[in-house]
């Protein structure tokens, strides 16, 4: 007796015009989406961009506002912790380094064992802004406290290069040879005395 045949599954065949139409609806369904998902994005990103640049913007203006009052009150130790916090996220503003350079110095005078911390700082605002004199001129007062006269003097060297009746320049100038004792241009003496009435007219 022969073995009964398997009946095979029906399997519809899809006609062209079937596929081409479901075809068809996938792109009708996938291209919204895509148009939404972009849109979405064109307009998401940029924004949250923005929000998070302004809550950034915000807050380091709130940073240098409470270091600015501080040093209004001459709280002078206090404003530093702000001033840095400021620096770290806006490093390139000379101004504000100069501002904190003045605190630290404030500090070094109630402290001399802070002193260095200030000549530190000032340094840093020469090697950005070399001809800012009030910065200059301080710098080389406090290297004079702190016993370097040869960098003291070099520092007076280039103001009075650019400025030759500068009074605090040649004052520095004056003090700084009398400190060290000897000059290369000229006789000890001779120098220290033309420096030091200079100085003081």
């Amino acid at each position: 007796m022969p073995a009964p045949q398997k009946k095979r599954q029906y399997i519809p065949v899809q006609s062209e015009h079937t596929k081409v139409r479901s075809q068809g609806r996938k792109r009708e369904l996938n291209a919204p989406l895509a148009i939404g998902t972009l849109i979405v994005l064109a307009v998401f990103v940029p924004s949250s961009w923005g929000w998070h640049y302004f809550q950034v913007s915000l807050q380091t203006r709130t940073i240098l506002a409470r270091a600015r009052e501080l040093v209004e009150e001459k709280e002078f130790q206090r404003s530093l912790r702000f001033f840095q916090q400021y620096i770290v996220t806006q490093p390139e503003n000379v101004d504000v380094r100069i501002e904190y350079a003045e605190a630290m110095d404030e500090v070094g005078k109630a402290n001399p064992n802070k002193k260095r911390n200030a000549v530190n700082a000032f340094a840093r605002v020469l090697g950005m802004a070399p001809n800012h004199l009030k910065s200059k001129i301080r710098y080389a007062e406090l290297l004079m406290q702190l016993g370097e006269s040869e960098s003291a003097l070099k520092t007076a060297d280039e103001i009075l290069d650019k400025q030759t009746e500068h009074a605090a320049a040649l004052r520095i100038r004056a003090i700084a040879m009398l400190d060290r004792g000897v000059d290369d241009r000229a006789s000890p003496d001779m120098e220290v005395r033309l420096a030091a009435e200079k100085a003081i007219r």
